[in-house]
């Protein structure tokens, strides 16, 4: 099941995954990713089942979102513009083999519906991936 709410707390059903996205305001300083010497940044990806828990960390939210679209070029080129065009960044790279779990997979598609929206969800300190279950 997937659901996108902009800041509301959110409940989920077994095995799903969620975004809040938060609204830029006055007050927003947003996060940011360093590239290294070279000016890349190296997205991994990760594992992303029932373990459970919440981040607001840029990287987590980079990582998650490029494990989410391995097989959505479209989704992997527009991730790849807003990281570059946010932190100067010359390039991004994608190294993942990991695995969402079957039911939360696209869960981040929405936050691909604008660049602007998308810039939100990875580097505003208010957005957040939560990921969960019911068997805790």
């Amino acid at each position: 099941m997937k659901q996108v709410r902009q800041e509301v707390y959110e409940t989920n059903s077994s095995s799903s995954h969620s975004i809040s996205i938060a609204s830029w305001n006055r007050k927003t300083i947003y996060d940011t990713l360093i590239p290294d010497e070279d000016g890349v940044i190296k997205l991994t990806g990760g594992d992303y089942g029932w373990e459970g828990g919440s981040s607001r960390d840029c990287l987590d939210k980079c990582n998650y979102c490029a494990q989410d679209t391995i097989n959505n070029q479209a989704y992997s080129d527009m991730l790849a513009e807003v990281i570059c065009e946010h932190t100067g960044a010359r390039l991004v790279v994608f190294d993942c083999d990991g695995y969402i779990d079957h039911q939360s997979q696209g869960t981040s598609y929405d936050a691909f519906s604008s660049k602007d929206t998308l810039k939100e969800f990875l580097f505003n300190p208010r957005s957040y991936l939560d990921i969960d279950n019911d068997n805790h």
